[in-house]
């Protein structure tokens, strides 16, 4: 890992669907939430994911912002942001 000792980084993301999480319209994106999920938890410099309470391929996805169905957010920790990106932009999440 080439981060600063002592220090991690949080990478939040926040998002709208175009419509709720059961629509197919967001189909693809929720069946492939295990999928890229479990590939950030198997990878070198991942430490922690917010995990929601849902059942399996929805994500953190019930936790709603200001109850609003369609906001989704996740957060995760890493060692370093070589480590995320690396994630990012080389593996199935890109």
């Amino acid at each position: 890992m080439t981060g600063r000792a002592g220090f991690h980084l949080a990478q939040l993301n926040v998002g709208r669907l175009l419509a709720p999480t059961d629509d197919p319209r967001v189909g693809e994106f929720m069946g492939a939430l295990d999928r890229v999920n479990g590939m950030g938890k198997r990878m070198p410099g991942f430490v922690w994911m917010m995990e929601g309470a849902g059942g399996p391929g929805t994500g953190n996805t019930d936790a709603k912002i200001a109850g609003d169905p369609r906001h989704v957010f996740n957060l995760t920790v890493w060692h370093s942001v070589e480590a995320l990106e690396a994630f990012v932009w080389n593996t199935v999440h890109r």
